[in-house]
């Protein structure tokens, strides 16, 4: 049986509201008409009505919608407000309607008896594993506001970080798109300026001049087929990476690329760290807590080298040793980890590691981003300068002629 959210007009033209269980939509509408009235809206728990498809709160639920949800969560249970009633609240503070029907379905799952545990693990697209394997251990430990606190700081020092890494991505896309506008500008619109000019020369043009109007008259002829082949291109791509074989060529690409090479494995240090100390400090096993952890690496050759470090740990193997072994894993880090593991300060240790590492990715994407604006600068430079000097050239050419006369 599911539960459906329904509107009826009443004859003296109030509206009510309400939910309604039914095995389907149809089901709903027949236990509706016996209310009397006009139906005018029935919807599953996760539907859209119309008003709300046009909403501009209607988006996915990212990042910053779940920080605030569970900023907001931790503070109500502070407050020593009872789990359903959190929700309640929650569902009419929240702007993103996709996440406040989740939390509606989440709080009837509770008041049916569900554990917070298996009401959040239903929507593994906004709560992850690390997400609700916390819930779990703060359900069984009565330790539910701790957690939320835990998680409530992680996600902040998340957000951050990401936004810092994403714009080491962006900023280079954003200045090649701007060279490249300028550079299509000159060829397409000021080129066949000088072309017209040129035409009533009546001599051959010089090889440099020759080139570029025949790249101007490419760009014009074709442009919007090579846009659409560009395009296509871009989206074949993308499925590819997301295949195993196209994720893992990508992935190692990546890590043997200057720099980016660096990051990837910094951040991914980062992550692994971060999130393994605070399960650990939640009292998750080592095995579950790497398990929950791994699967939150993005880089597929640290994944799968990880999955290994994981079953030889299970296997008995100290997390020392087979910390040694890693080839994507910093050396000062698999000191500490060792450290950590001698001393059982293994989470304190891990935490450091992550600290320690947040600094070298902020250092890092400081230096891409430094050095990615005057690299092109100097490929603007070099571009513009060729196509004005083979502009010029032909102008050259005619003051030697006038000059000889």
């Amino acid at each position: 049986m599911s539960q459906f959210n329904y509107k009826i007009e009443l004859e003296d033209e109030k509206i009510i509201s309400g939910q309604v269980e039914a095995v389907d939509k149809n089901e709903a509408r027949l236990k509706l008409q016996e209310k009397g009235g006009k139906i005018l809206e029935v919807l599953g728990e996760l539907e859209l009505s119309w008003t709300e498809v046009f909403d501009k709160n209607n988006r996915g639920i990212n990042n910053k919608d779940l920080f605030l949800f569970t900023k907001y969560f931790g503070v109500l249970l502070k407050a020593g407000i009872p789990v359903v009633k959190c929700m309640d609240i929650l569902q009419g503070q929240m702007p993103n309607i996709r996440l406040k029907k989740r939390i509606a379905k989440m709080k009837g799952d509770i008041e049916s008896g569900s554990s917070m545990y298996e009401a959040f693990a239903k929507y593994p697209d906004v709560f992850n594993n690390m997400y609700v394997n916390l819930i779990k251990t703060g359900e069984e430990s009565g330790l539910l506001y701790e957690i939320f606190m835990k998680l409530t700081d992680f996600l902040q020092k998340s957000l951050a970080l990401k936004a810092k890494v994403k714009s080491a991505m962006v900023y280079p896309t954003v200045i090649a798109l701007v060279a490249g506008a300028v550079v299509f500008f000159l060829l397409a619109f000021i080129i066949p300026r000088f072309e017209k000019i040129f035409s009533s020369f009546g001599a051959e043009l010089p090889l440099p001049t020759r080139i570029m109007i025949g790249i101007s008259k490419f760009l014009r002829s074709y442009s919007i087929y090579g846009a659409a082949v560009i395009g296509f291109l871009g989206y074949l791509f993308m499925k590819w990476k997301k295949t195993p074989i196209g994720g893992k060529i990508v992935d190692t690409v990546t890590l043997r690329l200057p720099l980016f090479g660096s990051l990837s494995q910094r951040y991914s240090a980062v992550t692994f760290c971060s999130n393994l100390a605070i399960l650990l400090r939640s009292g998750v096993n080592i095995s579950r807590a790497l398990e929950v952890v791994i699967d939150s690496i993005d880089n597929i050759v640290i994944k799968t080298e990880m999955q290994s470090t994981a079953v030889s740990i299970e296997g008995g193997e100290s997390i020392a040793k087979a910390f040694e072994r890693l080839t994507y894993f910093p050396d000062m880090g698999k000191q500490m980890v060792a450290v950590g593991d001698e001393t059982g300060n293994l989470e304190d240790m891990l935490q450091n590691i992550s600290e320690f590492y947040e600094e070298e990715v902020e250092g890092l994407v400081d230096t891409i981003t430094g050095l990615i604006e005057p690299l092109f600068i100097v490929f603007l430079g070099i571009t513009v300068g060729a196509i004005v000097i083979s502009m010029f050239f032909p102008m050259f050419q005619m003051g030697k002629v006038v000059g000889g006369k």
